[in-house]
C-alpha cells in the first residue's frame, strides 16, 4: 500500500476505534455507565497496520476499575475486523475535556511522513 493510502486507512481505523470507545462502559457494575472518550480518558492511539495501542489515562482514584475498563476497551477494539492485535496501556492521568479534540488532530508515528 502506498503512503497516502496507508495514512488514510490508519486514520479511518483510528476514527473507528474512537467510536467503539465512545459507547458507554459500566466499569463497576452499578449501572453508572461512562464514555471513555467523552470523559477524556483516551490518551494516544497508535495504529501500525493491523496492530493497535491505546492509552487509557485514568485518574489516581480509578485503580479499582482499571482492569475492567482495560479489558472491555481491548474487547471492543479487538472486535474491529481490521485489528489483529490490541494493546491497552493504563497511564496515570486526569480527565480532560479537550483530550478528544487533541486526539483527533494527532497522527500515529507509523503514519507520519518520513
Amino acid at each position: 500500500m502506498d503512503g497516502g493510502r496507508t495514512q488514510l486507512r490508519d486514520r479511518m481505523l483510528r476514527d473507528a476505534i474512537v467510536e467503539v470507545l465512545r459507547s458507554t462502559f459500566d466499569a463497576c457494575g452499578d449501572g453508572e455507565a461512562i464514555s471513555l472518550v467523552d470523559a477524556g480518558l483516551i490518551g494516544h492511539i497508535t495504529v501500525e497496520g493491523d496492530r493497535v495501542r491505546v492509552e487509557l489515562a485514568l485518574p489516581p482514584e480509578w485503580p479499582p476499575f482499571a482492569r475492567s475498563l482495560a479489558t472491555e476497551a481491548e474487547r471492543r477494539v479487538q472486535a474491529l475486523p481490521e485489528v489483529t492485535l490490541t494493546e491497552i496501556t493504563v497511564i496515570p492521568g486526569q480527565p480532560s475535556e479537550d483530550r478528544d479534540d487533541r486526539q483527533s488532530q494527532r497522527t500515529s508515528p507509523a503514519s507520519q511522513p518520513g
